[in-house]
């Protein structure tokens, strides 16, 4: 039972007590299992707001011991080889206190229930604690609670006088989906965990536990998008040292383990996660990046990665100006040019998800989306067969024959523009020299984002930038994204400057002109948030419907996807594999923003172009090769 995906922040040991660290607030557990062992119950004490830590082997024969923490840390107090009766005294006493159950481990010691726990000194949701429970009383109380509105955070189960008895806590808070199961085989909690992993839950909590020879478990899994680390049951002492062994190599650290006791050698159950990466996969990803622009001669990079709906990685490399020497950060504002056009391409769904307009809807003539206010009367033969749709998929009929509209007639605003390309830009011809029909053929057209945007304000009311801000970019969390300016002078705070090769010149461009289809500002970690949000994965929340996005990422019947080939759908370029993605590329700027089918999400973006237009490409395949350099990603999130 595991899953490669996860990071420590500092060593952990599972040896004898010898080589144990000294307690601290979040180290301290400890149990007890009789003859048959002296380690058991051990999970990680969190607070209420969770994040779960590092433990502590200390032997069960210790006298009862009581600490408090280092002045950063909340006080908190720890017991164990508590009868009930004193575990039930401590608690009333120290809640009079202001102290709060944070952890608990019951156990059976010479035919006595016994406790070990932790309290912490801090303010959390209301709470509950049981102990002693039947497994008909757990599940009754657990019921109960569930419909009041609280959750499991911690169970231990244990095994007293040949029957099941279980301690729980029980928070009343909102959080993720969760599953908790109890009184399971070894064999019923594999296909539990089978199961539920591959509905997105990842176990929290699990108990191992023995009635008498009978091994059992108790267990809490919480809606996680994906397998954050390594998870093991059923293991005897020397496997599950080789275990932790091997994955304290590989840069994991135990966040929960629990034993069973009773007659029998001790099974363990335990979680590992990886919480950070190690300095040669750091290493080894800036070389990539160092390689990548001294190949390219880039000034500036930034990227940003995301696992499962996680931030993993996100940096900046180089010069963000090279005149005053400004480094780039991760709140790098850069342009993203046609990596506007998968934002646009949501705010369409959006409209079309909330009644306002059909992707069928024509756009031109007397019954389109934008009346006859552009252009002269009659339009040419087949713009007003041209729909929403079309524009979305590159399949209006036009093409940039004998040049991009967008990037010509700098005199003309983005009206005088549609109403020039009306006028003077029949739709091309096809193979039998007449006029294309919408939808028949695929062309890539940056003009038909620009009248994308003037549908959205048609249908809104609003401004574009108005509308993609309110209802696609403050959706997803994000608050930096804005519109470029054309000039060095119009440079937003924090934007970096852009350098032409090959005679480019960055500055000589309509920018402003460009807002739907190229016109956005952006740093990596806000395409990175972006995507996630529409990645249609069970991580953070999408801002479109499951239904919206198939529809978004369906291949036009014009541009199809073959297997191990790509095609186009709605603003999004697509492969057979289920990765979507888009590129962007002006002068003095390439990006790429990535959405993989395995849950990774990235973002690239860097401050100049080559003349030969290549580095969109190679800035996509530095992101590869970043990826290949790390084994198991990090379990943390640093949105």
């Amino acid at each position: 039972m595991t899953d490669t995906s996860g990071a420590p922040n500092r060593p952990a040991r599972h040896t004898d007590a010898a080589g144990a660290w000294l307690p601290t607030r979040r180290d301290f557990i400890v149990g007890a299992m009789g003859a048959a062992a002296t380690l058991a119950g051990l999970g990680a004490a969190t607070s209420s707001g969770g994040g779960a830590t590092a433990f502590v082997r200390v032997s069960a024969d210790v006298a009862p011991l009581a600490a408090t923490a280092a002045p950063s840390d909340p006080a908190w107090v720890a017991h164990h080889r508590l009868t009930a009766a004193q575990y039930q005294a401590e608690f009333d006493r120290l809640a009079r206190e202001g102290y709060r159950l944070v952890d608990v481990c019951g156990y059976e010691d010479a035919g006595r229930e016994m406790y070990a726990a932790i309290w912490e000194k801090s303010a959390g949701p209301a709470l509950v604690a049981r102990h002693g429970l039947t497994a008909a009383q757990y599940q009754a109380e657990f019921d109960r609670l569930t419909k009041e509105g609280y959750r499991p955070v911690r169970v231990s189960g244990f095994g007293l006088g040949g029957q099941a008895r279980f301690a729980a806590i029980w928070h009343k808070a909102d959080g993720p989906a969760l599953v908790a199961r109890h009184g399971l085989t070894a064999a019923d909690y594999q296909t539990e965990f089978d199961r539920l992993t591959k509905e997105g839950y990842w176990p929290a909590r699990v108990s191992a536990y023995a009635i008498g020879t009978d091994v059992r478990y108790a267990a809490i899994w919480h809606k996680a998008g994906g397998s954050p680390g390594v998870a093991r049951h059923g293991l005897k002492s020397t496997a599950y040292q080789a275990e932790f062994d091997q994955l304290t190599k590989k840069g994991y650290r135990p966040v929960q383990v629990s034993a069973s006791g009773g007659a029998i050698q001790p099974v363990f159950a335990a979680i590992w996660e990886k919480r950070q990466f190690s300095e040669k996969e750091l290493k080894d990803m800036a070389d990539v990046v160092g390689a990548f622009m001294k190949e390219w001669s880039v000034p500036g990079v930034s990227v940003a990665i995301a696992r499962e709906g996680r931030l993993v990685y996100a940096q900046g490399f180089g010069q963000a100006d090279k005149s005053s020497g400004a480094k780039v950060t991760t709140a790098s504002l850069f342009r993203i040019a046609s990596i506007s056009k998968p934002i646009t391409s949501v705010a369409v769904m959006k409209l079309a998800e909330g009644g306002k307009l059909k992707l069928t809807d024509t756009v031109f003539g007397s019954s389109g989306i934008l009346g006859t206010t552009y252009g002269k009367q009659p339009y040419g033969t087949n713009i007003d067969k041209i729909t929403v749709q079309h524009l979305l998929e590159h399949t209006t009929g036009w093409r940039n024959d004998p040049d991009d509209p967008m990037f010509t007639h700098p005199d003309l605003d983005q009206s005088k523009l549609i109403s020039w390309m009306l006028d003077n830009r029949p739709l091309a011809n096809d193979n039998n020299n007449t006029p294309n029909v919408p939808g028949q053929s695929w062309s890539y057209l940056n003009f038909g984002y620009c009248v994308l945007g003037r549908v959205i304000e048609k249908v809104t009311g609003k401004s574009y930038s108005a509308y993609v801000q309110e209802n696609v970019l403050k959706p997803s969390g994000i608050t930096t994204m804005q519109l470029a300016g054309n000039t060095q002078a119009d440079r937003r705070a924090g934007e970096v400057v852009y350098y032409g090769q090959g005679g480019e010149d960055p500055y000589g461009w309509q920018v402003n002109r460009m807002d739907a289809h190229g016109g956005w500002l952006a740093t990596a970690t806000d395409l990175v948030r972006f995507a996630v949000h529409v990645d249609g994965f069970p991580t953070k929340p999408d801002i479109l419907n499951s239904t919206s996005i198939t529809t978004m990422t369906t291949a036009s019947t014009a541009r199809p996807v073959s297997s191990g080939n790509s095609g186009y759908a709605k603003g999004w370029a697509i492969h057979s594999d289920k990765n979507w993605w888009h590129n962007g590329s002006l002068p003095g700027t390439s990006s790429i923003l990535v959405r993989r089918a395995d849950g990774f999400c990235w973002a690239g973006i860097i401050n100049t172009r080559d003349a030969g237009n290549k580095t969109p490409e190679n800035l996509d395949k530095m992101m590869q090769d970043m990826h290949s350099k790390v084994d198991v990603w990090p379990t943390y999130d640093l949105f």
